[in-house]
C-alpha cells in the first residue's frame, strides 16, 4: 500500500516499534520487525528512552530517510546504537510508505 506521500531524502518517520530495558536506566533496546514477501528481519538497537514515544497504546521511534539508492529501497537512520548490522539501515519502500 502507498499513501500518497511519498518517502524523500530529509523524511521523518515514526516506526511502531518493540521496547524492551536496556542495560542502563536512560535507554531501551528497540526492536522494529520489518517484513515484505520474502524479506523478514528486524532492526534492533539501544536508543535513549525519550526517543520512544507513545500513541494509543504503541510505542514509535522517530527514524530520518537519508538516501534513495534506487526505486525499491531507502536507507534510514536509527537514533541510537544499532546491534542488528549497520546503521543507516536499508529497507524496503513498500514497508516504508505504510509509515508515512
Amino acid at each position: 500500500m502507498v499513501n500518497r506521500h511519498s518517502v524523500e531524502m530529509g523524511s521523518r518517520i515514526s516506526l511502531p516499534c518493540e521496547v524492551k530495558a536496556g542495560f542502563f536506566p536512560d535507554e531501551v533496546m528497540v526492536r522494529i520487525p520489518v517484513a515484505v514477501g520474502e524479506i523478514k528481519k528486524a532492526i534492533v538497537g539501544y536508543v535513549d528512552k525519550n526517543s520512544v514515544v507513545e500513541k494509543n497504546g504503541q510505542k514509535f521511534i522517530l527514524t530520518l530517510v537519508i538516501d534513495r539508492p534506487d526505486r525499491k529501497d531507502a536507507r534510514i537512520f536509527f537514533p541510537g546504537e544499532l546491534i542488528s548490522g549497520p546503521n543507516p539501515v536499508t529497507v524496503p519502500l513498500i514497508w516504508l510508505n505504510q509509515y508515512m
